[in-house]
């Protein structure tokens, strides 16, 4: 992919809301384990997205939208699927602990169908 960041990873050991220590597979623990550089990169396309899909218009109603042009929302709508196609592919490739590496499953799946991990409510690992 030619917009690719670089991408480096690291086991961070992370505060969750209450200051306790969040297990390794936890959203907030990867974010954080995360370099600077990567995360500043990937909250930079996720920014864009929004502003994008903003300017579509889309969850607006017509008389509330920023751009009135049919082929401006739609150029909008455009940039924002093919940022969200980016983040995502820069998010799974930036997390291999939570997203497994190209074309593999990551190594939590073994755990979770033989019992060991389970999925919270709001999706987190444990």
């Amino acid at each position: 992919m030619a917009n690719a960041i670089s991408l480096q990873t690291r086991q961070p050991r992370a505060a969750g809301p209450t200051g306790a220590a969040l297990p390794p597979l936890h959203p907030a623990t990867a974010w954080a384990g995360l370099p600077c550089e990567t995360r500043d990169a990937l909250g930079t396309t996720l920014v864009d997205l929004v502003f994008q899909d903003f300017l579509s218009g889309a969850a607006y109603a017509e008389e509330d939208r920023v751009l009135n042009d049919d082929d401006q929302r739609s150029a909008a709508i455009e940039r924002a699927e093919g940022l969200l196609n980016r983040i995502y592919d820069d998010v799974t490739a930036a997390l291999p602990a939570l997203f497994g590496p190209a074309g593999e499953n990551p190594a939590w799946v073994e755990d979770f169908c033989a019992g060991r991990l389970t999925i919270s409510n709001e999706g987190v690992l444990s």
